[in-house]
């Protein structure tokens, strides 16, 4: 259910963080909210940001911005039905902050990733519902925008997916965020794979981006697209503009491993990932950035390197998550080759 936006967070469709979390801001109207729990939240560190409001709440009443950035926290540490709890109650108490009914759509979003598909179908008209509460409530909150498009664009329309209802919130979206109107017609685009469109807007979109996101964007839906060596440039673009960042140092390294190429650049890349002494809480788990790097050992033909890694991969595979045990399967097998 890929129309679910908020636990993938940084996956390969929806890279719009920087921007969203930068309208986030001035949707959540932040008020005495102090500026170091809001930038934990915007650079992933929910735990930091979790012991800092809760300082907070100790000498504060608690508000509809507070209510917010907990939603976040809790959400961030998947913590979700925490999360869904916190925003059913804010909501009734706050009902015309459009923030808080936008977060208890994604916190419906992220519940319905680990339901059957009975609770799935109900949590995403859960979804929906929200979304369009939040534009109703203030339709010049962008983000708001933004997510109810991302919905239509990707959920199969038994739940209420239409691209037609997207076409009408880009051009609304437009108005108030060109940056962010771009970037939601790139994910329509990659979602019909349609290629050539996505990269055309996403370079339109760098243009204009003064952060990374729409260039993380552009290398995802190069590696969607089957072209690991463009998603390797673009990366390196990254690393060059940010060589400490943690999704830069991943991302490149996950491209060198796919791409067969730059391997020992990818290796140290991965090596300076899984080295960091704090990443955020929403970055790559460090059993895929292992997984990675037992590719590229295998690639380098180092097979005590790549049994290592593999080991370390298996040591902290995620649970329940199909996509990491195919390829930790494809992986070992690779690895078994160059014994």
């Amino acid at each position: 259910m890929r129309f679910i936006r908020f636990v993938e967070f940084v996956p390969s469709a929806l890279v719009l963080a920087a921007g969203l979390l930068a309208a986030s801001i001035a949707a959540a109207g932040e008020g005495q909210m102090p500026r170091e729990v809001v930038l934990s939240i915007e650079a992933g560190y929910y735990q930091h940001a979790l012991t800092q409001l809760q300082a907070l709440l100790q000498s504060e009443a608690r508000s509809p911005q507070i209510a917010f950035r907990m939603g976040q926290i809790l959400l961030g540490l998947h913590r979700t039905a925490e999360a869904r709890e916190t925003l059913e109650a804010a909501v009734k108490q706050y009902p015309l902050e459009s923030s808080l009914h936008r977060l208890l759509g994604e916190a419906y979003g992220a519940e319905a990733k680990t339901t059957g598909p009975i609770d799935a179908f109900r949590l995403a008209r859960a979804t929906l519902a929200e979304f369009i509460e939040a534009v109703r409530v203030n339709p010049n909150d962008v983000e708001s925008q933004v997510n109810l498009a991302l919905f239509y664009i990707e959920a199969p329309g038994v739940v209420g997916g239409s691209v037609e209802k997207a076409h009408q919130l880009e051009a609304s979206i437009e108005k108030l965020s060109p940056l962010l109107a771009l970037q939601t017609r790139a994910t329509e685009a990659a979602q019909g794979q349609d290629w050539p469109a996505a990269e055309r807007i996403l370079k339109q979109a760098i243009r204009i981006d003064p952060g990374s996101g729409s260039l993380l964007q552009l290398g995802q839906m190069y590696l969607d697209a089957g072209r690991p060596a463009d998603a390797l440039s673009a990366f390196a673009t990254m690393t060059q503009a940010h060589p400490e960042s943690s999704a830069a140092l991943y991302w490149f390294g996950r491209a060198a491993a796919e791409s067969k190429t730059q391997l020992t650049k990818g290796m140290e890349s991965l090596r300076r990932y899984l080295a960091l002494r704090e990443r955020p809480d929403n970055a790559p788990a460090p059993a895929w950035a292992h997984l990675m790097q037992a590719r590229l050992c295998a690639l380098n033909a180092m097979p005590s390197c790549a049994r290592s890694e593999l080991e370390a991969a298996r040591n902290f595979a995620p649970a329940k998550d199909s996509d990491f045990a195919a390829r930790l399967k494809e992986t070992t097998s690779m690895v078994v080759k160059t014994e």
